[in-house]
């Protein structure tokens, strides 16, 4: 029994190490995820007794004492071009939810014909952005005495997008919000649009998560003027913006990011299996 019991030890670390090197050769944008691919194999392992659960405990504590060591590798490659190494944040990928079916690929991968384009793009503080004032409408930052209306205003601008007062208040709550990244325009004392970023300090990264400005509102120059606000306050903050954005949204924020000083745009093709 010691016997198979120690054999049985040394084929996890055997694994362990083999995915650790595996993610490291892999020519692959998104690395990280690989580890979570693996944590995934390893429970249906264990729901199909392959593994028992004190194995399937063993293997995770064997990837772990690597995936250190794989983070500095990922960053310090995303950190060289962050829109072509991975198609999201380095701070997204690393919460990614391995359980959704979806993969993503550079669309310069012919083999996929159907799916989703996403466009990447960079803002470095390069340049000195004048600030834009609209007549009637008011800028200033958002509090979570503002969550109702920032709710409206998102479930107001998209078809296909639905948020709750609480979804809002939960992204409040995270370890990356920064109060200075959530700003908002007023039409009198309405929330007409608003802009919502994340910074990750762990390597001074900046992504836009959000932009949007109420239907009606649209064509009239809000959205850039809050664009340039939100650009003007990240710059006092991180070292870099990213964003990613619907290649085909018919709203054309690729367009303005462009327009104020994105580069880099790098296309990526998601595909849900």
């Amino acid at each position: 029994i010691e016997n198979i019991e120690s054999l049985k030890e040394s084929l996890l670390r055997v694994i362990a190490l083999d995915l650790y090197s595996m993610a490291k050769l892999i020519n692959n944008h998104d690395l990280i995820f690989h580890f979570e691919e693996a944590r995934k194999i390893i429970f249906e392992l264990t729901k199909s007794h392959v593994l028992s659960k004190i194995d399937k405990e063993k293997l995770l504590v064997a990837i772990s004492s690597y995936k250190s060591e794989v983070y500095e590798y990922v960053k310090n490659r995303y950190l060289k071009d962050p829109t072509k190494e991975l198609s999201i944040s380095l701070a997204k990928s690393l919460v990614f939810d391995y359980s959704l079916p979806v993969t993503i690929k550079q669309i310069n991968n012919q083999s996929h014909s159907k799916g989703d384009i996403y466009s990447k793009l960079i803002y470095y503080f390069d340049k000195n952005l004048i600030k834009k004032n609209i007549d009637g409408i008011q800028l200033r930052k958002l509090t979570i005495e503002d969550l109702d209306g920032i709710t409206s205003n998102i479930n107001n601008s998209y078809n296909d997008i639905k948020v709750s007062k609480k979804d809002v208040e939960s992204l409040m709550n995270q370890k990356d919000f920064n109060s200075n990244l959530w700003i908002g325009a007023f039409n009198k004392d309405k929330l007409i649009g608003s802009i919502i970023g994340v910074f990750d300090k762990s390597i001074n990264e900046i992504y836009l998560e959000w932009i949007q400005v109420d239907k009606e509102f649209r064509r009239t120059g809000i959205g850039e003027s809050l664009l340039v606000e939100f650009l003007n306050s990240a710059k006092k903050i991180g070292d870099f913006v990213t964003v990613c954005c619907n290649y085909n949204n018919q709203t054309r924020p690729i367009e303005l990011y462009k327009k104020v000083g994105f580069i880099n745009q790098v296309n990526w093709f998601v595909r849900k299996w």
